[in-house]
């Protein structure tokens, strides 16, 4: 792989080491369910901090919204009077921002069912919290300081270094920046610590004349961050192509469950986990609760070593990331939706006349102009999808499954897909067929020509396959600065618009 160079003056990404990588990202939020309890703290206490800042996160967003959830299982005040029913600790932490209006068993949208082993409000779990216990799946201390690290490296990059963006954020114009995530509160305060990073508040004085941020989210049913477990098609060809998937590494399915039905301490468990019909990444299920307690500085099961854990890792990351790319159709399923966004993006940047062209609804959108600099926060999966559009798992364009590359997403884990300006290239590939392989959204008459993309994960450009063959990259810098006709066509069978969307969903 040719290493970057600037393309037109504009900076890149700058190379990471792993080492950077495992001391940034680790799992830095508290497992979303009970699991293991033998093993796992009686509470996790690793918010002290978090729960402040959750709770007047919270409280901000009950003042910005009418539609906040106001349920009686909402965070309390921290600083309530002690003779109050439940101190604000001994609360159950709502998951979600936003209410579903369904009862539990209905909630399917995305983000999928409630979880059974979900602590609810009279769990004894938070009959035992103290000031610092973590509600499940909450954003912790250290996942806090993180996302402010990411806002931080953001700010350094692009306001510092690139000029990108504006150093003052009052200077931000309309449609120069703009905020995406799930209504996830773990999402929702990640992204909160990434603008923290991106645009500071230094001086309690500017607190009056601060920036404010719009921040966008869609209803459950249409998110796109996440994977919307309504469409039927969806859930069937995970859980079918997962146990492919599964088969095809057989005996490290295998060695792996033997390592934990061996186990004393979670053997029983792991095994009720890991043989539950119809749940899509079972090997995750118990990799999230491990990770986590590692993540924590807490002992795993001594049986169990850091490797071990990473195996677990290793299988869930195979069980899930690879059956979208041996199942063409899942892979479309997954990634169409943000997909879809992606590329109306760049190509109403690149072109605005085609805006409203595109998003005929123009009067429900909540921007009028496609945005110069978009920030996502969502989920581990949201990322494994684009990965596999990306290609990826097999950057090398081998089509040996035991040869893919395996990662789960860690926490705070980024991927980054950026737009060049450069030369038109005189040499094109003589084997491309151009707009018949671009997403059927895409004007036919739309000129890409001179436009380029780039993608990383965690800092470190990707090989898109398309985008490796001759005259699909610029030749100065190679396979990782791709023309923008071939990342089209790279994305082009995964991406269709929402109604062909919907209807593959029924099939």
């Amino acid at each position: 792989m040719t290493d970057p160079i600037p393309l037109n003056g504009i900076s890149v990404f700058p190379q990471l080491s792993n080492e950077f990588i495992k001391k940034n990202y680790p799992s830095e939020r508290v497992p979303i369910s009970r699991r293991f309890e033998n093993i796992s703290p009686v509470t996790w206490d690793f918010c002290k901090n978090a729960n402040v800042l959750h709770s007047e996160f919270r409280k901000s967003l009950a003042r910005a919204s009418s539609v906040y959830h106001l349920s009686t299982d909402s965070p309390l005040d921290v600083n309530s009077d002690a003779n109050e029913k439940k101190e604000y600790w001994k609360t159950y932490r709502e998951e979600r921002v936003f209410p579903s209006h369904l009862p539990a068993g209905q909630r399917v949208g995305a983000g999928g069912s409630v979880s059974t082993n979900k602590a609810g409000v009279n769990d004894k779990y938070y009959d035992n919290a103290n000031p610092s216990t973590c509600g499940w799946g909450q954003l912790s201390d250290v996942g806090w300081i993180t996302m402010l690290k990411t806002g931080q490296y953001l700010r350094n990059l692009y306001v510092d270094k690139l000029s990108f963006l504006p150093q003052n954020p009052q200077d931000i114009k309309d449609d120069e920046l703009l905020f995406r995530t799930t209504d996830y509160s773990r999402a929702f305060e990640s992204l909160h610590q990434v603008i923290s990073g991106l645009y500071p508040i230094k001086k309690i004085d500017d607190l009056a004349t601060k920036k404010k941020f719009n921040v966008l989210i869609r209803t459950i049913h249409n998110e796109t961050l996440f994977l919307n477990y309504r469409c039927k098609n969806l859930k069937n060809q995970i859980l079918k192509m997962h146990e492919k998937s599964l088969g095809i590494f057989k005996d490290e399915q295998k060695s792996v469950e033997k390592m934990l039905y061996d186990s004393p301490n979670i053997g029983a468990e792991a095994h009720d986990i890991l043989n539950t019909p119809n749940v899509p990444i079972q090997f995750h299920s118990v990799y999230d609760t491990l990770v986590a307690l590692e993540a924590h500085n807490i002992s795993v099961p001594p049986e169990i070593s850091a490797e071990g854990v990473e195996r677990v890792g290793l299988l869930a990351a195979k069980q899930w990331s690879f059956s979208g790319v041996f199942n063409q159709q899942l892979g479309r399923l997954q990634f169409s939706p943000i997909g879809l966004d992606l590329v109306n993006n760049i190509v109403t940047k690149i072109d605005p006349n085609l805006h409203y062209k595109i998003f005929s609804d123009n009067d429900l959108l909540p921007v009028q102009k496609t945005p110069s600099f978009a920030i996502y926060s969502g989920h581990d999966t949201t990322i494994v999808p684009i990965l596999g559009a990306l290609g990826y798992y097999r950057q090398d364009g081998t089509n040996d499954p035991l040869k893919f590359l395996a990662v789960w997403p860690q926490f705070g884990s980024m991927v980054s897909i950026e737009l060049f300006k450069g030369p038109v290239l005189k040499e094109k590939n003589k084997n491309s067929e151009g707009t018949k392989k671009w997403p059927s959204t895409v004007p036919s008459d739309f000129n890409p020509d001179g436009y380029y993309v780039r993608s990383s994960f965690n800092g470190k450009p990707i090989a898109v396959p398309k985008c490796s063959e001759s005259g699909n990259h610029d030749p100065d810098m190679g396979p990782t600065m791709c023309t923008l006709d071939a990342f089209l066509q790279q994305l082009g069978p995964l991406v269709e618009t929402t109604q062909e969307w919907k209807t593959e969903c029924r099939a």
